[in-house]
């Protein structure tokens, strides 16, 4: 798999983490609430883009070592994040989840379409 389309599919699934964090945080504490960020929400960010760089891309590929120690590490990363300090680091607006989501999602399709060009 080439490094395009790992770095494209880790801005995917990161952005699709940005959207699902940010539906969470609305049904939780209402539209437009302050959103802080901590250890715990860049640690799910970082789960997100390693899992999307070592995600299978289609049925007939192979399972690897690889994908099996980044999900590993994925996972890991996700319970670090629970017990690390909840404390916010900053508070963001609430729509810039939704946005730098969309950023996100939009990097990774350009950098993926990089490879038929």
């Amino acid at each position: 798999m080439s490094n395009a389309l790992r770095i494209g599919g880790a801005f995917v699934a990161v952005g699709a983490a940005l959207f699902l964090l940010t539906l969470v945080q609305v049904l939780v504490n209402g539209w437009m609430a302050p959103f802080p960020v901590t250890w715990s929400f860049i640690a799910i960010v970082i789960a997100a883009a390693i899992l999307g760089a070592f995600a299978t891309t289609d049925k007939s590929q192979p399972g690897s070592r690889r994908q099996v120690v980044a999900l590993t590490l994925a996972v890991g990363l996700i319970f670090v994040g629970r017990i690390l300090p909840q404390e916010p680091l900053m508070i963001w607006a609430q729509y810039w989840l939704p946005a730098y989501g969309l950023a996100a999602i939009a990097c990774g399709l350009v950098i993926r379409r990089s490879l038929t060009a």
